[in-house]
């Protein structure tokens, strides 16, 4: 099976998408969810958000060189390997089983982490917005988006990032 089969798909260049709150990304009460873009940062000077829904995920740069994740509005993340580069595309997954949110770079485990507390699904979906100046994020550029409402399998990870 194509692992875009089941998938919300979009693609924008430097602007911000705003799914809404009934995007099928809702996590909390054993739903699973997986996302997936291709990202590219001209510059990793600062943290900047793939995917965020207030108070509910996080998705990210980090001190300007990893990928990071959180959910729930917990104070606990996840944080990837200190060695992104600027003005270099990556194909980035963010997955969560239910119990598990795992960070995938390239088709591989980044960082993953359990216990992540409950989290409201009635935040809207944003990709690519600093919520600092509420625009666009600087020299950020996604595309090839992927949204489920499953969890994908490392193997479908694998099979995006080769695609």
């Amino acid at each position: 099976m194509n692992p875009f089969d089941d998938a919300l798909i979009a693609s924008y260049g430097s602007a911000y998408i705003n799914f809404g709150a009934d995007t099928p990304l809702k996590y909390g009460g054993g739903n699973a969810m997986s996302l997936t873009a291709t990202v590219l940062l001209s510059s990793l000077n600062s943290d900047a958000y793939i995917a965020h829904k207030y108070e509910v995920l996080n998705f990210g740069t980090i001190g300007g060189n990893r990928l990071y994740a959180s959910l729930g509005g917990a104070a606990k993340n996840i944080q990837g390997k200190p060695d992104l580069v600027a003005d270099t595309y990556y194909q980035v997954a963010l997955v969560y089983d239910g119990t598990t949110l795992t960070i995938y770079r390239e088709g591989k485990e980044d960082a993953s982490g359990t216990d992540w507390p409950e989290g409201a699904n009635t935040k809207p979906l944003l990709l690519g917005l600093d919520l600092a100046t509420n625009t666009p994020v600087p020299g950020l550029t996604l595309s090839r988006i992927g949204i489920w409402n499953r969890a994908l399998t490392p193997e479908e990870i694998q099979q995006i990032a080769n695609s």
